[in-house]
């Protein structure tokens, strides 16, 4: 809960949701690696993008999905599934 609280304060006091480290990992990655459903959800809500690539190749939901978080590799699918409808909408 700790983590979602700060993660709420720094995004709305003006922090982008999609700056990135030096390896191109993003706030939405970490939340991901390290199993934090609570703050991916807050993210995604604020408009973090699923499709983000570290130097690596991986994303969002390789990390979710190699730490086996399955609830994340839930959001992370649905929401890349629902942007690529608006997406599709707009053509």
């Amino acid at each position: 809960m700790q983590f979602l609280i700060a993660v709420e304060f720094f995004v709305d006091n003006g922090q982008d949701v999609e700056a990135t480290t030096g390896n191109g990992g993003t706030g939405l990655m970490v939340a991901s690696q390290n199993g934090k459903a609570n703050v991916v959800r807050f993210l995604l809500l604020k408009g973090a993008r699923v499709d983000r690539v570290t130097v690596t190749g991986k994303t969002a939901l390789d990390v979710a999905d190699d730490g086996g978080f399955t609830e994340i590799v839930e959001l992370l699918t649905l929401s890349a599934c629902l942007g690529q409808r608006k997406l599709n909408s707009k053509r």
